[in-house]
């Protein structure tokens, strides 16, 4: 960046001395004349547009930089966000799960519950083995 900006500074100073040597050039055919511009004058009006247009970009420049550190802190609320909700999605998940596996649960107990009610043991005096009556 240093190299760029040392060319530009030296383009300029070429640009300026090239304006200087015109402006003498022009004075020498032109004359004297009240009216006419002095050197000095287009040397200062340069000189202030610089000075406007280094201004101007060090504004961009601060404008630049405060734009990346909302940039930055945007991405980093975005991605909290984005774990918080990864983090509740995952919760919820597991909620679910564990209510899936008390449904399970509840289910399996009810089913062996019903099942041993169901079946009665009947002793039918000839035979002493015991049997297993279905109501089904």
């Amino acid at each position: 960046m240093d190299d760029m900006e040392q060319a530009n500074e030296n383009n300029r100073e070429s640009m300026l001395e090239q304006l200087a040597q015109a402006f003498l050039e022009l004075e020498a055919q032109k004359g004297s004349s009240e009216d006419k511009v002095q050197w000095v004058e287009i040397k200062q009006h340069f000189s202030d547009l610089e000075t406007i247009l280094n201004k101007k970009h060090e504004e961009l420049q601060a404008k630049e930089r405060e734009y990346e550190g909302k940039q930055l802190e945007t991405n980093t609320i975005l991605t909290q966000r984005k774990a918080a909700v990864t983090s509740k999605e995952q919760d919820l998940l597991d909620r679910l799960q564990e209510l899936k596996d008390a449904a399970v649960a509840s289910i399996v107990e009810a089913r062996a519950n019903h099942q041993t009610a169901t079946l009665e043991f009947v002793y039918d005096g000839e035979n002493k083995d015991d049997k297993l009556l279905s109501k089904y």
